[in-house]
């Protein structure tokens, strides 16, 4: 049988429907019990919790490598991979509801469960790559925009549990619910092409990629907004308890952030399939620069923090869809294209782990809600800002580019039709 319609047909989008949900599901959960954990039970004045979060996105990112080369050698078993990482995830949010001490929470809500994520995203993108092509970037962009999209609830209804009955039984809780509702998507999780036994000694890594000045340039920035994209994200509801505001009101400020994210990530999908991805790059980072030194630091009330939460999902939310038209830019070949998609994550992962344990040293125990980042946080504003500014740097090249009089479109130099008759003529062999 032929393989099914790239781009769209009813299987196309039943896949995306499904693997959006468990996306947004599954995605971020460490990040809403951080201010919690900070006072309540046996963690309060733990000063590293932020570190949990951090584990499960560093984790889900730096194993990427070792997925991919998984996905390539044993591609035919992407859904038994999926449900293994369903049940890693389930277990460790079981783990973590027993936890006492802070290194339970590490290991079990933060390494278990960012590789068990890990087992479940991977190979999702890599079904997602066989039914999108020309729509590749708008696909990433909702797939992204799922984590942000369910994030306006689980936010609240987390903090309502945790609130009425404990940190233990709402972990609880929520393995429940994700044995539930995740296991009745599954179904819908299938690759458009039949699974193909493709020995992985044939699929050749091109290493001379990686010494290409584009894929430098793209490294280098990377590299300088994960070290400080996550860190609003993880200090928001402390940032918001510090300066008089309640937990309900933290958690409704990260829900502006993830609100903003969605429409962040789906426009700069939308972009990416038609224009140079270093525009939006570059937009990104520096806009992203300005709105954490001008907006982050000066906000003292619900309102202006809000104003900023929103303004920095939305112009920062978006950049990690940019790495499925960074790898298929940089090379023509589906293999290097996977394994280079694979290296921009571990870099993400890399970048967002540091930034985090230089943060926990960089927070002061003093608040002072009339100083610059209400003092205790002035070090870890700056610490993200001057990140944001650095990456932007990435993208001078797309201006250096246009003053030359090179304006060639940076996305796919494989045409996209070729890749569908590819992926075609593999199903069928």
């Amino acid at each position: 049988m032929p393989p099914y319609q790239a781009d769209g047909g009813r299987r196309a989008w039943a896949f995306l429907f499904g693997a959006s949900i468990v996306e947004g599901l599954m995605w971020g959960k460490s990040f809403y019990f951080s201010s919690y954990y900070e006072t309540h039970g046996p963690f309060k004045g733990e000063k590293h919790l932020q570190l949990v979060g951090t584990l499960t996105t560093g984790v889900s990112y730096l194993g990427t490598p070792f997925v991919a080369f998984l996905l390539l050698k044993f591609q035919k078993y992407q859904r038994q991979m999926i449900f293994a990482g369903w049940l890693i995830c389930i277990s460790a949010l079981l783990a973590s509801s027993f936890a006492t001490r802070f290194w339970h929470l590490a290991v079990s809500q933060g390494i278990l469960y960012g590789f068990g994520f890990l087992f479940i995203e991977y190979p999702i993108l890599d079904m997602l790559n066989e039914w999108f092509v020309k729509r590749r970037g708008m696909a990433y962009g909702i797939l992204s925009g799922s984590g942000g999209a369910f994030g306006l609830a689980l936010p609240f209804i987390i903090q309502t549990l945790l609130v009425r009955y404990g940190h233990a039984v709402t972990l609880r809780v929520c393995a429940i619910a994700m044995f539930v509702i995740v296991g009745s998507i599954l179904p819908l999780i299938k690759g458009r092409l039949r699974p193909k036994a493709i020995d992985a000694v044939d699929r050749k890594f091109d290493r001379s990629v990686l010494l290409k000045a584009t894929f430098l340039t793209i490294t280098f920035s990377n590299v300088f907004q994960s070290l400080g994209f996550f860190l609003p994200s993880s200090y928001l509801p402390s940032y918001a308890t510090d300066i008089g505001l309640s937990t309900i009101q933290g958690a409704f400020v990260l829900s502006f952030l993830n609100l903003t994210q969605i429409i962040g990530q789906m426009g700069m999908g939308h972009i990416s399939d038609h224009y140079d991805a270093r525009i939006p790059m570059l937009a990104s980072t520096f806009l992203s620069a300005v709105v954490v030194l001008l907006g982050w630091g000066f906000s003292k009330t619900l309102e202006t923090l809000v104003t900023f939460s929103a303004s920095f999902g939305l112009v920062a939310g978006g950049y990690s869809v940019l790495y499925c038209r960074f790898a298929t830019a940089l090379t023509a070949d589906s293999t290097t294209a996977l394994l280079l998609y694979s290296i921009f994550e571990f870099q993400r992962g890399a970048a967002s782990i540091l930034g985090s344990l230089i943060s926990g040293f960089a927070v002061s125990d003093r608040v002072d809600v009339s100083r610059y980042g209400a003092e205790k946080y002035e070090v870890v504003i700056l610490l993200v800002g001057s990140g944001m500014l650095f990456s932007c740097c990435g993208g001078v090249s797309w201006v250096i580019s246009v003053f030359r009089g090179n304006q060639h479109t940076f996305s796919l130099l494989k045409d996209d039709a070729a890749i569908v008759e590819e992926q075609e003529e593999l199903c069928a062999a």
